[in-house]
Order: structure tokens, then sequence, then C-alpha cells
């Protein structure tokens, strides 16, 4: 049997053609769709076939073999740049059930299409970069097109409406140029967020970056903006300041004449010049060549000034010693401040621990302002323009901003303050006063040394008072260190000159506080400040600030600054007198722009011959190293005329005085110990090899001598100076009461000694950190101490302290009557207290703010000094004064003879002064005669009297009581328990009011 097989197949095939291969928008391209049976069986089922571009959507029946062919148009849309693809497919449905057959085809025109680039170039007005509302087109621009590979392509210039384009652009890499308009100037470009609205032209070439068209695109955002600059006037004001004489003395007149010249090339508008006289100079007369003067303000309003135009001031003052002598040291405007800028301020984080001020802008971020003030400081921050603050904090008191803030905002706390708009800071007042500060202290007398060895600067200074260095600037810049050796207490000037300085390294001050150190950079007008813990307050009016990083702790004054350095509160407390070299500045400025800033102040300097009254006296020296006798001098004063002693070797500044038994000690800076036996006629030497630079205080306890010196205390045996146990300290106040001896150190507290300076213990509970003792008195059994820094401590077992309320941190000198202690400050003047020491009061009835010197009187009198005001008497415990003179001599000692109620006055020359006050002797008096013995003499005018005098001598120094008991031997009275001086005294009592 055959078995026969039959095959078949099933089968579609789709072809398609155009009659274009490329085509542009707007063209008609023919497509053919030929679609054919390959199979052996007709598709009964039908062939589907679709294009869906064309729109073709049909089914026919195709019998194998056979041929459909389709044809179909199709316009070219400008939506069809470039590669336009037709897709067709043709699916055969074979009539047994069989598998569809699938065949697809597809055809690819290339569309040309063009594309554009262009728009608009407009006159900027306003500057900012941004096409605005109002600002028209400028017409008759020229701009050019360029392919990025830097060939020209077309150019063409704006319309009437500032507009332009560039059409049947071949799709690309291109970039355009602008011409710049005659007499103008590009706008800023990318400015804003909107690239249709900002300018894209570089402000120099014109130019805009590469940007790429695709086909069909049409790109209108390149656009140029320009505007006409205003010429800028410019006049370069030089100032002049030249004095009739240099050298003068008090009480003369000087001449200053004051020239401005306007070197051009424009005229100056608004000229003025400040010219802020120094309270030591009094305003005579004043005439100008031009606009007004005002002897108040000292501001000199010129007005306009022509090229190659001169106006000048002459302006006559006087000289005023008196003045001088009580002129205190202060910073003006920045007084108080721990950051003070004259203009521009931008510090982008960091902090400042105090109150800051700024003249003009300020810019803070990530920045704290016044965590170490108390609460309720006042304003805290003062801004004179605008102030942008970011984020942070400003603490304890107010924000001040003259014109405008972004304040306030949720990142920025003002913590127990306010915001306001106000002006509380005249700057440019400041600015002149403190530039006129600055070149004064620059021209200061230099009394220290200063060594550059090694890459290290040493700057050594020995004076007590005032220590003044001259440094280097290009020396600083190349320093890697910087060591300064004062004695405690003292005062450092350190003046550095040059224009630009850097300073970074190492900086150690020994001896004295940072309070008290200075550094005054009176030229430098760019100074860098870097990785460096500057100690002490900068000085620098003239100076832009770069302050990267570092610490300050001080204050900073700086015309303007930027960085992130930090600056820690500290502020400048140090007592500057005024120095016999007065300068005077002139400052000027003008509303047009001065291309030459550093010829806009000049200053002019007259050297005061003498800042004391005139007069006569002598005295004689004899011992090795004393000096000769010649002194000269009088001071006056409404409590009589002092009377020269004797002077000792210049420099040898005398810082303490005794009387003791008939016999006068001096010590001085040098280490010098000098004794008269004839009330300062003669004197002699007596601590040959002792070998101390300082003998700061003297006491005697119970018939013996003890000195306070820098390597401790040292006790006289009658020939021989001998270093008692309490050694290595500098031990700078030294008192003795009951036999007990009690020391007072720079930086290690108090010691006492109950063996006459045999052995010494330290009692320091109580008085915490505060261990740098200046002054101890005893009233009535109680201790006072004090300290610079600390303020006052008292104790009443001579074991432990308690804080006394005083107002005033930094003690400098102590005294006591038996009904009222005193406190001379180094500041802040005299506290008083009339409890016993439970509280102290500022006295206002003497201004003066630096005491060094207190001594009282067995009458009862209180004498305070000061280094530049001279001595002042009080008989009613501080409640009036009266001024005895010696202003301007640098009274630097003072000592009561109780034998002769002579006050003696040693100086910071070496010069030892006297004045007789027994005619203003009132309560306690001393008597003539010097007694030998204990003694206590019959009262008068009768013991039986409700009220009687009690006269008593005591043949030495020490502290001393007197007390009245009835008969039963109970105390009804304690009459005196304080300090005496030996001699005889007298004092009331009243038995109608007893005291216990």
């Amino acid at each position: 049997m055959n078995i026969d097989f039959g095959f078949y197949k099933t089968c579609v095939t789709l072809t398609k053609t155009a009659d274009k291969q490329t085509a542009n928008p707007g063209e008609v391209i023919t497509y053919t769709l030929t679609t054919t049976n390959c199979g052996d069986i007709e598709l009964h089922g039908g062939v589907d076939l679709v294009d869906q571009m064309l729109g073709i959507n049909m089914n026919f029946v195709l019998a194998p073999g056979a041929t459909k062919v389709v044809t179909k148009s199709y316009t070219v849309k400008a939506t069809d740049c470039g590669n336009l693809v037709n897709n067709a497919s043709a699916v055969g449905h074979p009539v047994d059930g069989s598998a569809n057959v699938t065949s697809n085809a597809t055809f690819t025109v290339i569309i040309n299409c063009k594309s554009s680039l262009g728009d608009k170039v407009w006159e900027d007005t306003n500057h900012n970069g941004i096409q605005d509302s109002g600002e028209n087109g400028i017409a008759n621009v020229t701009v050019k097109l360029y392919s990025c590979a830097d060939v020209l392509i077309a150019t063409t210039t704006t319309n009437a409406n500032g507009i332009y384009s560039f059409a049947n652009l071949n799709p690309g890499d291109y970039y355009v140029v602008f011409t710049t308009p005659s007499g103008m100037s590009a706008s800023p470009k990318d400015q804003g967020s909107n690239d249709a609205a900002d300018s894209d032209a570089d402000v120099t070439t014109g130019k805009t970056i590469c940007t790429t068209l695709t086909a069909g695109e049409n790109d209108l955002t390149w656009d140029a903006g320009f505007y006409t600059p205003v010429v800028e006037e410019k006049a370069d004001l030089k100032i002049e300041k030249t004095s009739n004489v240099t050298n003068a003395n008090c009480g003369d007149n000087v001449t200053y004449t004051i020239k401005v010249t306007n070197q051009g090339p424009n005229t100056a508008a608004n000229v003025s010049v400040n010219d802020i006289l120094p309270a030591s100079l009094l305003y005579q007369s004043a005439t100008v060549s031009q606009g007004s003067f005002n002897s108040t303000s000292g501001l000199w309003t010129v007005g306009t000034l022509a090229n190659g135009a001169i106006a000048t001031l002459t302006l006559t003052v006087k000289i005023d010693c008196g003045t001088i002598n009580s002129t205190v040291f202060d910073l003006g405007a920045a007084e108080g401040f721990n950051l003070f800028v004259l203009e521009d301020l931008n510090q982008p984080s960091s902090d400042t621990e105090g109150k800051v001020a700024v003249g003009h802008n300020a810019t803070f971020g990530a920045y704290s302002i016044g965590d170490k003030l108390p609460a309720n400081s006042g304003d805290v921050l003062i801004v004179g323009n605008n102030l942008q603050y970011t984020s942070g904090q400003i603490y304890n008191g107010n924000v001040v901003y003259g014109n405008t803030t972004n304040l306030p905002q949720y990142a920025v706390t003002i913590s127990g303050g306010t915001l306001r708009q106000d002006n509380p800071i005249d700057f440019a007042a400041a600015k002149t006063y403190l530039q006129g500060l600055s070149t004064s202290l620059g021209n200061y007398t230099v009394n220290g040394t200063t060594t550059f060895q090694y890459g290290g600067l040493t700057l050594t200074g020995t004076d007590p008072y005032l220590n003044v260095f001259q440094v280097n600037g290009s020396d600083l810049s190349s320093a890697n260190s910087v060591t300064i050796n004062a004695p405690n207490g003292s005062v450092v000037l350190v003046n550095i000159n040059g224009t630009t300085v850097s300073w970074t390294g190492g900086l150690v001050v020994n001896g004295t506080a940072i309070t008290n150190v200075l550094y005054n950079f009176y030229q430098a007008q760019n100074l860098t400040i870097s990785g460096i813990d500057v100690r002490g307050s900068v000085l620098a009016p003239y100076a832009a600030l770069n302050y990267p990083a570092g610490v300050i702790n001080g204050q900073v004054i700086v015309k303007s600054m930027s960085g992130s350095g930090q600056f820690n509160l500290s502020l400048f407390g140090g007592n500057i007198p005024v120095d016999k070299n007065i300068t005077n500045v002139a400052i000027v400025s003008s509303t047009t722009t001065d291309p030459q800033m550093n010829n806009n102040s000049a200053n002019a300097t007259i050297t005061i011959g003498s800042t004391t009254g005139s007069g006569t006296g002598t005295g004689t020296g004899t011992g090795t190293g004393t000096g000769t006798g010649t002194g000269t001098g009088t001071g006056t004063g409404t409590g009589g005329s002092w009377t020269s002693v004797c002077s000792f070797t210049q420099g040898q500044i005398i810082y303490t005085l005794l009387y003791d038994g008939g016999n006068i000690y001096a010590g001085t800076m040098g280490g010098m110990i000098y004794k008269s036996t004839n009330n300062g006629q003669d004197w002699t030497l007596i601590n040959s090899g002792m070998g101390v630079g300082f003998i700061w205080s003297f006491t005697n306890n119970n018939g013996t001598i003890f000195a306070a010196t820098e390597k401790g205390v040292y006790k006289y045996t009658g020939s021989a100076w001998v270093l008692t146990s309490l050694s290595g300290k500098d031990v700078h106040t030294i008192a003795a009461s009951n036999g007990i001896i009690y020391a007072g150190t720079w930086g290690f507290g108090i010691f006492k000694s109950t063996d006459n300076g045999s052995t010494w213990s330290e009692i320091n509970t109580g008085l915490e950190s505060f261990l740098t003792v200046q002054a101890i008195t005893i009233n009535n059994g109680t201790i006072f101490a004090g300290t610079v820094g600390g303020g006052l401590f008292k104790s009443t077992d001579g074991a432990s302290w308690t804080k006394a309320l005083c107002g005033y941190q930094a003690i400098w000198a102590m005294g006591s009557t038996n009904s009222a202690i005193f406190a001379g400050t180094y500041g802040d003047g005299i506290y008083r207290s009339l409890d016993g020491g439970l509280s102290f009061t500022k006295l206002t009835s003497l201004s003066v703010a630096f005491i060094y010197s207190i001594v009282t009187d067995a009458s009862g009198k209180v004498y305070a000094s000061s280094l530049t005001n001279g001595v002042f008497v009080s008989s009613d415990n501080g409640t009036s004064w009266t001024a005895l003179g010696m202003g301007g001599y640098g009274v630097s000692a003072l000592m009561v003879n109780p034998k002769t109620s002579d006050v003696y006055a040693g100086t910071k020359e070496g010069a030892i002064y006297r004045i007789n006050a027994e005619n203003n002797a009132t309560a306690v008096e001393g008597t003539e005669e010097m007694p030998t013995e204990f003694r206590l003499a019959q009262n008068y005018p009768n013991p039986f009297n409700p009220s009687t005098t009690i006269e008593f001598a005591v043949p030495v120094s020490g502290n001393y009581a007197l007390k009245v008991y009835d008969v039963l031997g109970q105390e009804i009275a304690s009459l005196i328990d304080k300090d005496l001086n030996a001699g005889t005294h007298k004092v009331s009592f009243d038995a109608s009011k007893p005291k216990r």
C-alpha cells in the first residue's frame, strides 16, 4: 500500500519605497507599498496592511503569487526635522486556519530643517544686567554669529526695538559677539535666574558662550545689555599741617597752619577737614580762606575746591598744662568695644565675646556677639549703614543699624535686647580722634629696649608705670616669636611702624597683665594677623585688617576688617599719661572720589618743655650711687608750696617712702634704698649689693624695717638687708599690725609672719584665683587687701578672706583713718567705706581716675596722689578734696612726717618734694617733739569733764589701739585702732557718747 503526503507553505512580503531620499518641510513625499503572497495557497483570510504615518489601514485577499501595490502621499511638517522614519506592516491570514504570516517594511527620509537664534540688545539704565520694565532696546548695534570653530557665519544689526535674528541656520554649535555701542559699557552677565531677561555678553569681549542649536530650534534668549557709564569725578586732595614752633611751654600760644590742595583732575565737592584738638590744647582763634570752622566740633567746612585750588586754615591754640596733667587716656567712641571698625566688616564665621561697632557695612555668618557680657549691656552691635546677618546670636543687648538690614530672621537670635534703626555713634568724628590718638602715641618717647635676633623679637622694659617700645614692621613681619618683659602692673605701649605689616607666630607677655598692653600700628594701611594668640589690644585705625584665623585677647580698632578670627573680651585698662610730645592730626575728606588716600591726613608735633611750675630747691646726697641735690621746681596748690628736697640719679623712680624714728627711707626703681637722718637734706645709700630691681614698699614692725621687692621680703638689721624666707616672689605691698607682718605678692597671694619675718605662711583661703595683691591696709584690727582683677578682700582673723563690696576690681592703693577706709583704683578713682569695710562707695568729690598712693596723717587727713594730676588732701574723710599741686611732676609715692606734719612726695624723675601741712591739722594731732618712749599724758581740760583730749606718744611706727575702761575694767570706748607714725598724738574723747 502506498501512503502519500502533500505540503504547502504560507508567506507574505512587504516592500516600501519613496520618491525622495531627502526633503524639506512643506514638500510632498510619495510612498509605494508593495504586498506579495509568496506562498502556495490563497490568503482567503485576507492581508492587513497598516501604515500609521500615512493613515493606511486596509484588508484584501491575495492569491498565491499575486501582488498588491498601494501609493500614498505625505506632506512634510516643520516638526519632522531630522530622520523621518516610516514603518508599515502586512499580516496574512491563511484560510485553513494555520498561523498568520507577517512582513514589516521601513523607509527613512532625511528632513532638512533650518534653525534660528537671536533676540534683543537693550539699554540697561540701572546697570543691573537684567531687562527691567521701561528699559528700551538699542538700534543699529552690530551683532555677529560665529560657529564654535570661530568661523564667522553672519552679521546683522538690531532694529529700532533692539531686536536681531539669525535665521535659516543649520543645526550646530554657535556663539554671538555684540559690538559695544560707542560711549557705553557692557552690563554684568548672567544676573538673576531668567535666561530670557539677562545679559549674556562678556563685559570685556562682548562674546557669549557656545550654544548648540538643534534642527528647527528657534532660540531667542541671547541678549546683551549696555549702559552709559557715569564718568567718575576724581580729585586728589592733599592736606598739610605745620606749627609755628616745635617747642613750647605751658601757657604758650601755638599757631597751626592747615593747607588743603586739590591736585585734580576734577573739582572736589563737599570738602571738609576734621581737626579735633587734644584736650591739652585750648582753642583761641581761627581764620579760614574759605568756608567756616566750628571750634566746638573741630570741623572745617571747606566746600567746593577746584582743580589746583588751595584752602588754608590758621588755628591758634593755647597749651594748658593743667589739662595735660588731668587728662585720662581713653579710646574715645571705641571705649568699651571689643571690636571697633571704622568702615566695612566681613566675617563669615567666628565670634566676638564683647561689643562690636562697625562704621559702614557689616556682614556676619555663623557668628555670635556679646556672650561674655553681663545682662542688659545696652547696644551690643552697632552698624552705621547696612547690616547683613545670616546666622548666629547676639547676647545681652540691642542690635542697632543705620540704613538697611535683613533682620529679623529665624536663623539669627537677639537675646536680651531689641532691634532698632539709629545712629548712636559719630564714626567720622571717631575716625579723626582715633587716627589722631594713634599718631600721637606713635610719637611717644621710647624708654624700653627692643632686640631682634634669630627670628625672635624681645622687648624689655623696666619702668613700673609705662614702657614704650618702637618695633620695625618689617621685623615683626619676619619674626617667628615675640617676647615682652615688663614689671608687674606696668603699661606696655608697642609702636609698630610700616605701611604693610603681617604678624604670626608666638607671643609671650611676662610680668604685666594683658589688659595693660597696647599694640599701636600707627602707620599700617594693610595689616595681616593670622595663626597667633595676640595678648593685648590692637590700635590700627588706618589699616585694613586681614584676619583669617587666630584669637585676639583684647580690644581691636581698625579701619576695615575681613576674616574669621576670634575676638575675646579683654578691654584695655592701662593708664597712658599724656606725653610731652603733643601731636595734633587733621584729616580731609570729600564726596568726590579721591584716588590717593594716603595724603588725606597730616599732623604736627610740638614738644612741651615742662608740664610743671618753676622754682628752686636744694639737697645733697651721700654714699655710693646717691643723687646730687639740685632739685628744681615747686608745685603749687591751695594747700601751700612744695619745696624740692633732693634729686637722685635720673631714672630712680621713688616708689616708696617711710618715716621711722626721725629717719626717712626712700626705695627706688633700680633697687636702691636711701636713708636720711635730717628730714631729707642728706641721703645715704644703705643697701649696696642687695641686687634687686624694685623697692616696692616699706613697713616697720616693732622697730624693724622690712622692704618688699621683686625678689621677696628683706629685713634691715641696722647695718645690712637680709632676705627673709619669703623669697622668689614679687612682693608689692607689706604692712604690720600687732607684731604680725602681711605681705601681698603679685600672683601668689598673701603671706604673713608672726615671728618678725623669720618664717612665713600662706593665707589665701577665700581669695579664690585673685592672687595679684597690690595694696594692704589695716583698720581697727581688720586687714584689707586690694587686688588687681579681683577687687577688695578683708580678713578679721588674718587667716581667711571674704569679698568686700566694691564697684571696681583693680585696686592700686589703700589707706585708712580711724573711721574710714580708702581704696584707690586703677581707673575709677577712690572708693570709701564708712561702715568698717562692709561696703565701699565711689567718691565723686575727686575726679581723678588713677590713684597711685594714699596716706593718712595723725590728724586724720587723707592724702591721695595720681601720677600726672598731683597731690590732693581731704580733712573730712574724703567728702571734699583740695589740690595741693605737683601736677605734672609724676608723683609716685607719698609719706607724712609726724614730727613736722610735712608731706613728702617722691616722683617718677627720682626727686623728692616737701610741703608743710601743719596749718590744716584737725581732730587727731601730731606734735613737734619725737618721743623716745611710750607715754600717756594728763588729760585736759580735766578728766572729769564729758569732753576731754588725751595726748599720747609712740616712739616707733606701728599699729596702736587706745581704749578707755571704767573702774571695773570694762571697755567703754575704742578711740584708735590703726597704723600710726612715730610721734606724739592727741585724740578727743566725749564720755557722753561711749563707744564699744
